[in-house]
């Protein structure tokens, strides 16, 4: 069974790594809970462990920093059929083109649910994410007898709530999503209120393998994608064959509103193919590296990092965060981009606004 995971502390070993009891979970303050890629699993502490500092050195410089909880992966989730899990393990040795450890089983499983979550055109969830939304969601919109809150006592309670993902955890959030929907009318809100509180929940999401443009309206969401990450890329070749031709062509930091609660961020980390012999290309006043044929572009550390002169997306993650954390209402995505108040009024953030402000203008 997956687990929740928080540090007590800032070591860089797992030393103050705790695991938390997840069914008596309060959330009464600025809460972060991160879904991460399939790499960090319930057995792999090591892992678990570094992707917690990373994101609680997110946000060092707040007063009152969030309480930041991690969701891991189950260390086995085995599909039944055999033949079928032999077809998978060759579909994900190709997407991942062996960049990354030999896959086991629970990675296969994660293929397999991708390829179901599509086939139900995104409504698709499981008793995994229906057990993640009982403990995470539900407390915050009913009592005890599990009959509803007032509608603005939820709303204020879902403002505590903001969701990070990377990779395949961004399926998970949206198997969570279609999980409380349904729970939450079967408790007894109506249909419009269920979308108008679960859009309450800020997500962040960085190389997702779901799909932005089919979740536009659900929680108010800033999703990061690379043109150039090659797991990205080679997923979209087998199921979306035509984005991952023109995708390679799109190299500006682009910034497009697909709702009123949904941004999508695009850019590119490698220079390409014809510019590999270029070493100094610079793309509105980021420097890229030489085009590498193997590279991956696909790290958290690509998506989530403040190297203003090499990332085109420095920065976003961090900013964006740290605003939704601070949130007292009901916010809009682009304004959870700007640079935050915490982050001071410096030559580097009057950079980043600029960045921004010219991006959404493309």
């Amino acid at each position: 069974m997956p687990k929740l995971w928080k540090k007590t502390g800032n070591a860089k070993n797992n030393s103050d790594l705790v695991e938390v009891d997840s069914s008596p979970l309060v959330i009464s303050r600025p809460t972060v809970v991160f879904f991460p890629g399939q790499m960090t699993r319930d057995n792999v502490q090591d892992i678990v462990s570094k992707d917690l500092n990373k994101v609680n050195s997110l946000f060092a410089d707040m007063p009152q920093p969030p309480q930041v909880y991690l969701w891991s992966h189950p260390a086995h989730a085995i599909p039944a059929n055999k033949s079928l899990l032999d077809t998978f393990k060759g579909v994900a040795d190709y997407l991942t083109r062996h960049k990354l450890p030999p896959l086991d089983d629970n990675d296969l499983s994660a293929m397999q649910r991708l390829l179901a979550y599509e086939a139900s055109f995104q409504h698709s969830t499981t008793d995994l994410a229906r057990e993640q939304a009982q403990k995470l969601i539900m407390p915050l919109v009913t009592d005890k007898q599990g009959k509803p809150l007032p509608f603005d006592t939820a709303r204020k309670n879902l403002r505590n709530l903001t969701f990070l993902a990377y990779c395949i955890g961004n399926l998970y959030v949206q198997e969570l999503y279609n999980a409380a929907l349904v729970m939450m009318q079967f408790s007894g809100f109506r249909p419009d209120d269920t979308r108008k509180l679960l859009s309450e929940i800020v997500l962040v999401s960085f190389g997702s393998v779901a799909e932005p443009k089919e979740e536009r309206d659900r929680y108010t969401t800033i999703s990061l994608i690379h043109n150039d990450d090659s797991m990205l890329h080679k997923k979209d070749q087998w199921l979306h064959p035509l984005r991952s031709i023109f995708a390679r062509f799109d190299r500006r930091l682009k910034i497009k509103e697909l709702s009123e609660s949904s941004l999508l961020v695009t850019a590119t980390v490698m220079t390409s193919q014809i510019d590999r012999n270029k070493h100094n290309e610079v793309i509105a006043g980021v420097h890229l590296p030489p085009w590498q044929k193997d590279a991956f572009n696909h790290f958290m550390s690509d998506y989530v990092n403040n190297d203003d002169n090499t990332s085109q997306v420095s920065r976003i993650v961090q900013y964006s965060l740290i605003n939704a954390v601070s949130r007292t209402g009901t916010v809009r995505p682009m304004s959870l981009m700007k640079a935050p108040p915490v982050a001071g009024k410096t030559p580097e953030t009057a950079r980043y606004d600029r960045k921004i402000a010219t991006a959404f203008q493309v």
